[in-house]
């Protein structure tokens, strides 16, 4: 089978779903191509964070490899940087390769239209690929709510071209169904997946890192990933300091990974000033690396924003303190907790219950099963089948 993976923006060497699904399809035996745009996705303040591991954004046209598999970057023609929106011309690439399959990455990708627009002379079925959520998506700002119904209209005219949409979790799932229109058995369900050949428990990277950190035998949090206000990095400080101060667990440490803007910086700063000694700030990390912090850790706390950083730290045998939404809920199970409400004193009270009740090694063997089953082996091979059925 011949699959087109079209994704406006590719980073090499993350964990993204871009990164491993066309790899696990390419070791399944599958022909896979990757066609994008010649830059790097506009995170914001690139420079000062994700810049300087990824260099550069604008990069060269042409052919690159990345773990074996053919990335073709295509120059933009041009590109709306706050809708994350960028346009290149892909119609020599579909007479070129002839795809069998065509995954489209996110439900407002402007090159939706050439797709299907070459649909008409080319026979290849199309998938559209969404992430987008309640979590994510600021579907109550009037622009977008106008925004989405326009897709809403296309996605209906082109309602026969379409093979199927691909949400990536059931709260996606209910996004499309409620902003999109668009129904249930249109849709199915394709979860974002980890490379568990490459997240797992390291025993000596654990040492070392509580080694490198005077960690010793402590209690030690982790979170991974961007950091701002949506991913309530503050809110997880205020539940360390609660478990020091008012559960007396003086063994505990936070290690928060990640890059924030200066004003953030300072939110941080001061909410981890009685607690610096307890709180340890990596700044952004290779994807290769974060397996030996979390290999250091015993419990990982998102409360924010979901991120894929969460299966990995699952992969590697860390307990799991979750916000209660439908994105995520389908990785807890008997392997951390789920909070209730975002209440630091409440999700405090629950996890001293955790660490007093002996049921922590457990917990985190049981994230390590979870993860297995959402490896990116088995979504790949789940994706070729919704593939070949639709």
């Amino acid at each position: 089978m011949k699959i087109l993976h079209v994704i406006s923006y590719y980073q090499e060497g993350m964990g993204y779903q871009e990164n491993w699904l066309p790899y696990f399809q390419k070791k399944l035996g599958h022909e896979v191509l990757v066609v994008t745009s010649d830059r790097y996705f506009p995170f914001p303040d690139y420079d000062k964070n994700v810049g300087k591991i990824l260099g550069i954004r604008l990069k060269k046209p042409g052919l690159y490899y990345c773990k074996g598999v053919k990335i073709l970057r295509l120059k933009s023609i041009f590109e709306i940087e706050s809708k994350a929106s960028v346009v290149f011309n892909s119609k020599k690439v579909i007479i070129d390769f002839s795809p069998d399959i065509v995954h489209l990455h996110g439900i407002t990708n402007l090159n939706f239209f050439q797709f299907i627009l070459y649909s008409l002379h080319k026979k290849y079925k199309l998938f559209i690929d969404s992430h987008s959520d309640y979590q994510v998506s600021n579907y109550q700002s009037l622009t977008n709510k106008v925004y989405y119904k326009i897709w809403s209209f296309f996605y209906r005219l082109s309602k026969n071209r379409i093979a199927c949409f691909l949400p990536t979790t059931s709260e996606a799932k209910e996004f499309l169904r409620n902003e999109f229109s668009i129904i249930d058995r249109d849709a199915k369900i394709n979860h974002l997946g980890v490379n568990t050949d490459r997240f797992y428990f390291d025993e000596s990277a654990s040492r070392r890192v509580r080694e490198q950190f005077n960690l010793n035998q402590g209690i030690v949090f982790v979170n991974a990933g961007k950091q701002n206000e949506s991913k309530k990095i503050v809110f997880i400080l205020k539940v360390i300091k609660e478990l020091i101060i008012k559960f007396s667990h003086d063994d505990i440490f936070i290690i928060l990974i990640g890059d924030a803007d200066d004003d953030y910086n300072k939110l941080l700063s001061n909410e981890s000033f009685d607690i610096s000694e307890h709180v340890i700030r990596v700044p952004f990390q290779k994807n290769e690396k974060l397996r030996d912090f979390y290999s250091a850790a015993d419990i990982g706390i998102w409360p924010g924003v979901p991120s894929n950083t969460i299966q990995e730290a699952m992969a590697c045998e860390v307990a799991m303190i979750l916000p209660n939404n439908k994105t995520i809920d389908h990785l807890i199970d008997e392997n951390g907790i789920i909070m209730p409400e975002l209440c630091f004193e409440t999700v405090a009270e629950h996890i001293d219950k955790l660490i007093k009740s002996n049921c922590l090694e457990k917990y985190k063997k049981k994230s390590r099963e979870i993860a297995l089953n959402y490896s990116w082996e088995n979504i790949a091979k789940k994706s070729v089948s919704i593939y070949e059925e639709k």
